[in-house]
């Protein structure tokens, strides 16, 4: 039997790939029921993806997600003042500065108001590029703290249904009050029962294997984010409760949001007619 007190629902792998946050070491919590490990019922072990808060932060992913409510604050001032003008801000927002402000001078004489327009424009400008580059990014965070700082509050007010906060110390004896997690609960992956039991013993290490051992290492990336010969997969801890339980509600209020296709009336009818014609 597999030791539910290290693999488990809550437990924390460090090392997982993501296809959201490519290039990223990624940390995976495990979602899968502790009956079905514990018994060893299931043939993979379920996990959201998630991120070290700076790492998600810098991530252009995460920075697009803190940065949006400004963006659209942006947005809504343009397209107020396009549709007075019987403007297409779709497209005004794909020309360069010179293109757009010619345009405005077209059909508004007042140079203010064409001022106070671009000004706007050249705001949302600004906050589509610093998304684009590390550096950019870097410089921003640097510059608006506050605005980061209230941004990680909401998140762990739960404001935000698909992000989660998971604080270090509610998986790690470690006492680390300024570290944790980002969990995006969009992203769902999953392992194989084998490896999820090897991360236990005898572990998801490069420097274990033959280097002519090309077929594991193969399989193993797969799953793992193992970009040199001294990589390895770590299981960092398990969420305690009652957060562990707090996690697992979001989780699920988000989920049954989550819309399907559902049968159409022909389908329904043939549902009954094979019923009937079985009977």
């Amino acid at each position: 039997m597999i030791r539910t007190a290290i693999l488990d629902q809550g437990t924390v792998i460090r090392g997982i790939i993501s296809e959201k946050y490519e290039g990223i070491c990624c940390y995976g919590v495990v979602i899968s029921a502790s009956c079905d490990i514990a018994n060893e019922k299931i043939k993979k072990v379920y996990l959201v993806t998630a991120l070290c808060l700076k790492e998600w932060l810098r991530s252009e992913v995460g920075f697009s997600y803190a940065i949006k409510g400004s963006i659209n604050n942006q947005v809504s001032i343009l397209k107020e003042i396009a549709k007075k003008y019987a403007l297409d801000w779709t497209l005004l927002a794909e020309w360069n500065e010179k293109d757009t402000k010619k345009t405005l001078e077209e059909v508004i004489s007042d140079e203010k108001k064409v001022s106070g327009f671009m000004e706007a424009y050249n705001k949302f400008n600004d906050l589509r590029e610093q998304c684009k580059t590390q550096d950019k990014r870097d410089h921003t965070i640097a510059e608006h703290l506050k605005d980061f700082t209230k941004f990680i509050r909401e998140i762990d007010s739960g404001k935000y249904s698909q992000l989660y906060y998971l604080p270090q110390k509610s998986y790690t004896k470690q006492n680390a009050e300024y570290d944790g997690l980002v969990v995006d609960m969009q992203e769902v992956s999953s392992i194989p029962w084998d490896l999820a039991c090897q991360l236990i013993t005898p572990g998801i290490d490069c420097r274990q294997l033959k280097p002519s051992d090309n077929v594991t290492m193969d399989r193993w990336k797969q799953y793992f984010f193992l970009p040199s010969q001294d990589s390895y997969v770590s299981v960092e801890g398990v969420i305690e409760s009652p957060r562990r339980e707090h996690f697992m509600q979001q989780f699920s209020n988000g989920f049954v949001r989550i819309g399907i296709d559902r049968m159409s009336s022909d389908d329904y009818d043939k549902i009954v007619e094979h019923f009937r014609d079985s009977v």
